[in-house]
Order: structure tokens, then sequence, then C-alpha cells
């Protein structure tokens, strides 16, 4: 029989156009359920929304505080948006603790985030480093822009066999999404001792919480939950791969 009118060699022929057609909408399908990630791995995007007039105006213990390093520039170099810039849907909240220094280059210092949704609880250990650069200096990958002559650069830290259900809630039993108390002991202010810096987002509710060097402030309840909570996350990056 002639191979133009075979029935079967036409079923082969419909077959080999049919399936690279086939492949690549399987390839678009299971591209669109990938969450998109940061650069350089690490943490998916939460479905953040910008906040608008309609959300209300965030709150919390301070400017500096909220707006304060190193959370702006750890969010830039990151590529993710400030904590009090958006807003969550209901039922998802993160939070984000870092430690800051007056007066620190050079040195790895952790910042701990973790997003709790309905779908389950995922987290990133980042250690962001300061660097004195000289001005007009390239950005480099990973590090957010020149500011006074510093540039701020993060990575992710890989923490073997980490279960961040377990770590949110050991942060959530130490009080990391209600303490509001001061830490500090009136007319008292330890400098370059390090502060432990808090922000968290639930929904549309932003709110922050400082403590100056919790290490010296366990007179207060707060100090010890601060200083609890600023011992935990250091363990944390101690375990990380180096």
């Amino acid at each position: 029989m002639d191979a133009m009118h075979d029935p079967t060699h036409m079923r082969s022929a419909q077959r080999r156009q049919t399936l690279p057609v086939l492949r690549v909408s399987l390839l678009a399908i299971v591209a669109a359920a990938v969450p998109a990630c940061h650069p350089g791995g690490g943490l998916p995007q939460p479905p953040y929304a910008p906040r608008t007039s309609a959300d209300g105006k965030y709150s919390g213990d301070s400017a500096s505080t909220q707006d304060r390093r190193p959370f702006a520039e750890v969010a830039e170099a990151r590529g993710m948006p400030p904590l009090r810039a958006v807003v969550l849907p209901e039922g998802t909240r993160e939070v984000r603790i870092a430690e800051s220094y007056g007066m620190i280059a050079g040195e790895d210092i952790p910042f701990l985030r973790i997003v709790e949704q309905p779908g389950g609880i995922t987290g990133e250990l980042l250690l962001f480093r300061a660097e004195t650069r000289d001005a007009g200096a390239s950005v480099s990958p990973g590090c957010a822009p020149l500011r006074d002559s510093m540039q701020t650069c993060v990575r992710v830290a890989e923490v073997p066999g980490i279960a961040w259900d377990t770590v949110a809630a050991r942060l959530d039993s130490l009080g990391v999404w209600t303490l509001s108390e001061p830490c500090e002991q009136p007319l008292r202010w330890v400098f370059d001792a390090g502060d432990l810096l808090i922000q968290r987002l639930e929904g549309a509710r932003f709110t922050s919480y400082s403590c100056n060097a919790p290490r010296y402030n366990v007179e207060r309840e707060a100090g010890r939950r601060s200083l609890e909570i600023w011992n935990y996350v250091r363990a944390l990056a101690r375990a990380a791969r180096r």
C-alpha cells in the first residue's frame, strides 16, 4: 500500500506533530506551579500586595526601628519589599529578626525570616555583611546600593536538617509576635553591644520592636525574652554551613 495512504503511517505522523505541543504545554504548567524564588535561592516570595490608605497606617515602637539598618538594606539586596510597605492575605504573617550595631563592618550577622501561611511554614536564615566601599564603586551581586560609603551584602545560609515549623513554634513561645514592653532600664543605654530588632506583619498589621543590648538588660521579662530570641537566632547561625 502506498505510504501516503497507509492509515498507520498517517497516525504516526500525527503523533510526531502532537507530542512537541504536549511537551511544551506540560512544561508551561509545571513552571506556573513553582513559586518564584529570590535570586540566589532561599525563601519563595510570599503573596505581598502594596499597602494602600485602605489598609490603615502601620505602627511600631519608633520610626528609627522601622527604617533603620539593616532592614532596608537587606530587603533591597534580596529583592524583597520592606514589610511596612506591603500587606499579606488574612491568615498569613511574616517576622524578620535582625541584630544591629552602631559600628561594625566585615562580619557576618544573622537575619532570620519566618513566613506562616495556611499551606505551611517556611523560612530562611540570611547572613549580611556591611563593608566600606569607595564612592562610585559598582554594586556587587547580592548587595544593596552604596550608602554613606557602606555596602550591605547578603547571602543565604544553609542550616542542615532545619525544621521551620519547629523554629516558628519556638520563637512564638518566646513572644516574638507579642513583645511590646521596653526591655531597657530607665536612663541606661549600652552602646555598640548590639540591639535586637524585630519587624512583624500579620495581614495588614505591621509592628516593630527593639531591645538595646539584650545581654545587659535581663532584669525585666521583656529583656530576658529578647535575650532568648537573640541567642536562639545566633545558635541557628552557628549551625549553618560555611
